[in-house]
């Protein structure tokens, strides 16, 4: 073939890829930055925290002093073979700051054949209900079967390895007092962040996350949840697809798209333990892009422009951010084709991003940490283990079923 010929439509194509990873990973965060200091949602007045002896707002804002008529509350705990966890996730959740006669604790376990159910077994039925499914059929199937089975009007998911703030559940509720909020997430936090080379770059990119979602709840909705603390008004839940991966993403982004907001809550703590082995976390990652697939598909209508917000969130934060690593990989190869002049500049920075990225592997088999090779080593740890969900969509490699280790 020709290259010369060919060259103008190389040289669109290749610009053309390099706006898309920029706005992805740096125009996306510098538009909300800029709308957010001139544009934000008003939200309803937060209701203070009513108890014994005084009243405690959340908020340094001036509000309407009143009793706050707290709702039922159903926290619902899937399981799966959480025998070195669930007990003490069963005594936080019994020691969380919320009425006891408003708190209705639910744990599911999904087929677990550890010691799990025999420790659920140990509480009475007056602190949990415990409903155990024997024949194991994945995450998704479990939440189907019991959110109607749960009595609260506000549905709270937790995974059972996240461990709560004490008032987690009365910051996320105070929320609801807003009738235009249909789903309230918490911050999710680890316990201790892991010293590697993959470690540091996890730790920039949920600072990073995080100060996107933050900016995102000023101007009206978050986009997505994660499922360590999740709230959700139970009469807006929707049973999910079946084989649905990202549950805490599609819950509430169905509730997004009938109209309601979804709100981002930093004083709701959910704390967890890092993931420690670079393995397990790529198959993690490769099996949430999996789920990235999927819930584009079932959630496309988010993407109709007459939806506003919404659709320019869902766009930027979630579709363009999935099929990224296309573009990652993509420019690549058509730089191959443009070796020229400033071309032969991109060229070698990118090969000199791989080869740091490289590095950064060694180091981390080495069990080393280096902060300057951390970003651009996750940045590519991302882009190979999205390249690998790919390819288990496309071939129908993903089971619907989920293991701590993935």
């Amino acid at each position: 073939m020709d290259v010369m010929p060919m060259k103008p439509l190389f040289e669109i194509l290749f610009w053309l890829i390099i706006f898309l990873i920029f706005y992805t990973y740096a125009g996306y965060w510098l538009f909300l930055w800029g709308i957010s200091r001139f544009k934000k949602w008003k939200p309803g007045k937060r209701i203070p925290v009513v108890n014994q002896f005084r009243l405690v707002s959340s908020t340094s804002h001036p509000i309407t002093l009143r009793r706050f008529n707290w709702p039922r509350v159903s926290l619902f705990i899937p399981a799966f073979n959480e025998e070195k966890i669930i007990r003490q996730k069963i005594e936080n959740s019994l020691e969380l700051d919320y009425p006891l006669n408003k708190l209705e604790i639910v744990v599911a376990s999904d087929g677990s054949y550890d010691l799990t159910n025999e420790m659920i077994d140990s509480y009475s039925d007056s602190e949990i209900h415990f409903y155990n499914y024997a024949t194991r059929e994945g995450k998704t199937s479990v939440i189907n079967k019991t959110i109607p089975k749960t009595t609260g009007e506000i549905v709270v998911m937790s995974d059972a390895s996240a461990i709560l703030g004490r008032n987690a559940l009365k910051e996320l509720v105070m929320n609801f007092s807003d009738s235009r909020v249909g789903a309230a997430s918490g911050v999710y936090e680890f316990e201790k962040w892991d010293t590697s080379v993959r470690g540091k770059g996890e730790w920039f990119y949920w600072k990073y996350e995080t100060s996107i979602k933050k900016m995102e709840n000023r101007l009206y909705s978050v986009i997505g949840a994660h499922g360590a603390l999740l709230a959700f008004r139970k009469e807006l839940f929707e049973p999910l697809p079946p084989g649905a991966i990202n549950d805490d993403f599609i819950i509430p982004m169905r509730i997004l798209e009938g109209g309601k907001r979804v709100v981002y809550d930093p004083d709701a703590v959910a704390v967890e333990e890092t993931y420690g082995d670079s393995f397990a976390d790529f198959n993690r990652r490769s099996r949430i892009f999996v789920g990235n697939l999927q819930q584009i598909l079932i959630l496309k209508p988010l993407l109709n422009p007459f939806r506003g917000w919404p659709a320019i969130e869902f766009l930027s934060h979630k579709v363009l951010r999935t099929v990224s690593p296309l573009f990652v990989i993509g420019i690549f190869f058509v730089n191959l084709f443009l070796t020229t002049g400033v071309y032969r500049l991109t060229l070698a920075v990118q090969l000199t991003m791989y080869g740091v990225s490289f590095l950064g592997f060694l180091y981390q088999k080495l069990g080393k940490g280096s902060r300057i090779l951390s970003v651009p080593f996750y940045f590519f740890f991302g882009v190979f283990s999205a390249l690998f969900g790919y390819f288990k969509y496309i071939f129908k490699l993903q089971s619907v079923t989920w293991a701590r280790e993935e």
